[in-house]
């Protein structure tokens, strides 16, 4: 399953990490991985993680929120 989380970072055109600390690896290397590799990276998270400083959109909501935002976002 790594290896297929690892693949699929390194070729996708958006990463979206949702409620994670991005602290336990190596699960938390995959944001930085797609991003490394051209991908656009949204997180969303109430809190910063150290996903914040390399995410081209942030929304600070809890999960269930945030993935509504995101929804209204891309509907546009």
């Amino acid at each position: 399953a790594l290896k297929t989380a690892i693949e699929s970072s390194q070729s996708c055109d958006i990463f979206v990490s949702i409620g994670t600390s991005a602290l336990v690896y190596p699960a938390a290397s995959l944001p930085f991985i797609a991003k490394e590799n051209g991908a656009k990276l949204i997180e969303i998270n109430p809190q910063e993680t150290p996903i914040s400083k390399i995410a081209d959109i942030k929304i600070r909501e809890k999960a269930s929120l945030g993935v509504e935002k995101l929804v209204k976002i891309l509907e546009v």
